[in-house]
């Protein structure tokens, strides 16, 4: 008996060591299509890389250089391949392996270090590869100092139509912590923008809109989900009617653009705008359009308005 209860005791202490040894995973579901793509030439980036991966669950992706940089090409006081290449905008340096099939992440954090104060060119290569547009992309990097916005300002300027966060610059010794406090930062931030998502749909399409943060927006998504006709008006605009009014208190003035989700005081109707709209102070803006554009004129009988659940697929 007594040896049966050691022996337990041992497994009971076994388990627990093991448990113990498990990485720490950010329990937010937004990571679960998610890929990591990383560039690392001393290791340090890949260091960081694999501790996200760790805490996520995201898929691993390196960003590996068809011609391999050496300690030469790396030399920064000398006129080395990183500095020619840095210092020409046309530079694309090849990538040796690919992605399988990038559709279907959601999320795509970019991991890199800062060369020359900048993005390495090869990130570019990257994102001439493939099609980010409608991705949330989520840069990090790591430097001894440099800081990390002008390449996220690079990425924005070259990924105009997906939403690039704010970056972090870690060091090479990040620890699981300070890694997992951005990542939970970063999933509340997803988190409360998805709650001000809404989705406009008929039997054939679908479109989304982000709100925002005025009272009007916030009374809207209180009424939903709503099941309501939907028809054009003028040449330029599809219209639905809410049940109860808005308020546009604290509500920007609509500047009538395609795309922009608007509502007009004075009828007491909700705006999607196809095409431009002359400036008018009694429109109000209540949010813009994330996907869908090209279909809005489409809308046609009845339309279910509703909270996206999740705009990030799980």
């Amino acid at each position: 008996m007594k040896k049966i209860l050691l022996l337990f005791l041992w497994l009971l202490g076994l388990i627990t060591a093991c448990s113990n040894e498990m990485p720490e995973q950010s329990d937010s579901l937004f990571w679960k299509n998610s890929l990591i793509a990383y560039f690392s030439c001393t290791g340090n980036t890949a260091e960081v890389a694999h501790r996200i991966a760790a805490q996520t669950a995201s898929v691993l992706y390196e960003i590996i250089p068809l011609n391999p940089y050496t300690q030469e090409d790396l030399a920064y006081e000398t006129d080395c391949r990183a500095n020619r290449e840095q210092n020409d905008p046309t530079a694309r340096p090849a990538i040796s392996a690919t992605v399988e099939d990038i559709s279907k992440y959601d999320i795509v954090m970019i991991g890199y270090p800062i060369w020359c104060g900048k993005l390495p060119k090869i990130i570019y290569t990257f994102m001439d590869t493939y099609d980010l547009s409608g991705k949330t992309i989520l840069p990090f990097c790591t430097s001894g100092g440099s800081d990390i916005s002008m390449s996220v300002d690079e990425i924005r300027q070259q990924e105009g139509e997906a939403t690039v966060l704010e970056g972090k610059r870690f060091s090479k010794n990040a620890s699981k912590a300070d890694i997992n406090a951005w990542l939970k930062t970063i999933a509340n931030h997803l988190e409360e923008k998805t709650k001000m998502q809404i989705s406009i749909k008929n039997d054939q399409y679908e479109i989304i809109y982000q709100l925002n943060a005025s009272l009007a927006a916030k009374e809207l998504v209180a009424q939903l989900p709503l099941t309501v006709p939907i028809e054009p008006f003028s040449n330029n605009e599809m219209i639905f009617y809410p049940p109860r009014k808005l308020n546009v208190a604290d509500a920007p003035f609509s500047d009538g653009q395609i795309g922009s989700l608007s509502y007009y005081a004075p009828w007491g109707d909700v705006v999607l705008f196809y095409a431009p709209c002359p400036p008018n102070n009694r429109l109000y803006e209540i949010g813009e359009i994330l996907s869908g554009t090209e279909n809005i004129h489409k809308l046609t009988g009845t339309v279910t308005i509703s909270v996206v659940e999740r705009r990030i697929k799980g």
